[in-house]
């Protein structure tokens, strides 16, 4: 073989062999790229696993089934499904949370239509438009749809379930496709939204850029609603009176039952709890003042766990039938101390009512309940088994404006013949056939007033006891003219409480004129001009803690 060939040989094999490198290298990187790739998504997804698992933590504190989408009971959403396209309803309701608090057998005869409530919570955009296809598809002459939604929720859902599709659509595109074209295929139907209303201490754990988040969703969600005229939104989550009290809830999500009913009337009832994409920020404002009171632990006046304070009154401590929204309740969580509510509406201090002060003074004295059946026979059966001979006890005293009304007399010169209704017996010279009221020294306010006093400090003599006045009102001038002709003035009978606290040496508090309802904002705070609106329950329980705390202090 000649030098010429012998060359060509070995510039082909050196060519081979740079070429068989080469490929290798190339092959190399590319099993290089591919594990890199495969690394990087397999750290995506841990990374996701781990978010996704944080979230479900998160999450799984609102209530006691977790959020996701693996706690789906597909066979109770299959039933729910069942029962839409069979039964005969005018209105459906379906939930994110809380459905079992609701009982459907009570709105018929509110709002004159009936309504179903699916059992199953949904937890994704998907399940809510089946639940949607059923309903409007079922035949049914429908009024009302009503939704607890909570949008962030939503989406992390929706972002969960099409996680591993190879083509997912953006969860806008899906809301708009989907749930906006369905609302926007029944503009008969009136479609209202229930926004989520969470306690202030859960927004106050959050990281501010996540709860800037969960709002910014909200709000985006109800721009979307702006091109669907039959959608109305509703909130209550900058009401103070609900968000700011903790045990208006089972957890952040939940309200407790009895809470629950109160709201959805609330959300049902009232245009004021309307809300759209601006009026969202503005709430979203008054939400930022209630999480600095928390931060700041306004919402924890002070520490009083230990005692027991028990409030003993009329309608002004017993109004509101919500145990955890009562003054009593309010105060329990301003303090910590254990409250119990003796107050029964409508009742005097006077002996002339068996339930009234004496009455209930008397039954406290004896370590027993009063044989009737109400909320203040619980109480006072819960008390009777809690207390223990030591115990630091807080007795809080009510009363004056049902003997205000009823024109109790004040003292023995006041007594006179009185008809039931309070009118005057001057004002009836026939015989009409009214029950007259005919009143002893025994039943004067004075003399009813320093009874239930003596009976407590000799039954619970470590006790403290706090006298309080009524709160001003928004009739009859704030109660400076008389209820009836020739009767008293309230701020009459607040005189005596205060002359009284001061001979029996115990503690007095003038919720008339140093309390937070004055004749400037009895709108606000009073629903019928004497009874207190939940606002007004709220502040009053917060005042009152406060002087609760002010008075032991200096005790």
């Amino acid at each position: 073989m000649d030098k010429s060939s012998s060359r060509i040989i070995k510039s082909a094999s050196a060519f081979l062999a740079v070429l068989i490198i080469v490929v290798a290298i190339v092959l190399i990187n590319q099993k290089l790229r591919a594990d890199e790739r495969h690394e990087a998504a397999l750290k995506e997804t841990i990374n996701y696993n781990e978010a996704y698992d944080a979230r479900l933590q998160k999450f799984s504190s609102f209530a006691d089934e977790k959020f996701a989408l693996r706690c789906m009971d597909v066979e109770k959403r299959d039933a729910d499904y069942a029962r839409c396209v069979s039964e005969q309803y005018g209105s459906v309701h379906v939930s994110m949370w809380n459905i079992d608090a609701l009982d459907e057998n009570t709105y018929p005869n509110l709002f004159g239509y009936s309504i179903i409530y699916p059992q199953y919570e949904y937890k994704t955009p998907m399940e809510l438009r089946e639940y949607l296809g059923y309903i409007t598809d079922s035949g049914n002459e429908l009024s009302h749809v009503y939704i607890n939604i909570d949008p962030y929720i939503l989406e992390n859902n929706y972002k969960e379930a099409v996680f591993y599709d190879e083509n997912p659509r953006p969860f806008e595109e899906y809301i708009h496709s989907e749930i906006l074209q369905l609302f926007n295929d029944n503009p008969k139907v009136s479609f209202e939204l229930f926004l989520p209303a969470r306690p202030v201490s859960y927004w106050a754990t959050l990281p501010v850029e996540e709860y800037n988040e969960v709002m910014d969703r909200w709000y985006v969600f109800l721009m979307y609603l702006h091109w669907c005229p039959n959608v109305i939104v509703r909130y209550l989550g900058d009401q103070e009176w609900l968000v700011a009290n903790d045990y208006n809830y089972e957890s952040p999500e939940r309200f407790t039952d009895e809470v629950m009913t109160t709201a959805y009337l609330y959300l049902y009832a009232y245009e004021e709890y309307e809300v759209n994409a601006p009026e969202l920020k503005q709430k979203k404002g008054a939400i930022d003042k209630y999480i600095r009171k928390e931060k700041n632990g306004d919402y924890n006046v002070c520490d009083l766990s230990g005692k027991k304070i028990v409030f003993m009154g009329d309608s002004l401590f017993d109004y509101v039938k919500l145990d955890s929204a009562s003054i009593s309740g309010v105060v329990k969580r301003m303090t910590g101390a254990e409250c119990y509510n003796f107050a029964i509406s409508g009742t005097c201090a006077s002996a002339i009512d068996k339930y009234g002060f004496t009455g209930i003074a008397n039954a406290t004295a004896m370590k027993s309940a009063m044989d009737f059946e109400s909320r203040y026979q619980r109480e006072a059966k819960r008390f009777s088994a809690d207390y223990k001979e030591g115990d630091d006890v807080v007795f809080v005293i009510l009363y004056g404006m049902n003997d205000y009304f009823s024109n109790v007399p004040i003292t023995e010169d006041d007594i006179v013949e009185t008809p039931a209704d309070g009118s005057g017996a001057e004002d009836s010279e026939e015989d009409d056939g009214a029950v007259k009221v005919v009143f002893s020294a025994d039943d004067t306010f004075t003399r009813s007033m320093r009874y239930g006093i003596e009976s407590l400090k000799k039954a619970y003599p470590q006790a403290s006891i706090i006298v309080m006045s009524p709160y001003m009102i928004g009739i009859k001038k704030g109660g400076k003219e008389p209820y009836a002709q020739s009767g008293r003035t309230l701020p009459e009978y607040i005189k005596v409480l205060e002359k009284l606290s001061s001979t029996e040496n115990v503690e007095y508090y003038d919720l008339y004129s140093e309390g937070p309802i004055n004749k400037d904002n009895t709108d606000m705070y009073l629903v019928d001009g004497l009874h207190t609106r939940e606002a007004g329950v709220f502040v009053l329980g917060d005042n009152i803690s406060r002087q609760i705390q002010e008075i032991l202090r200096n005790k």
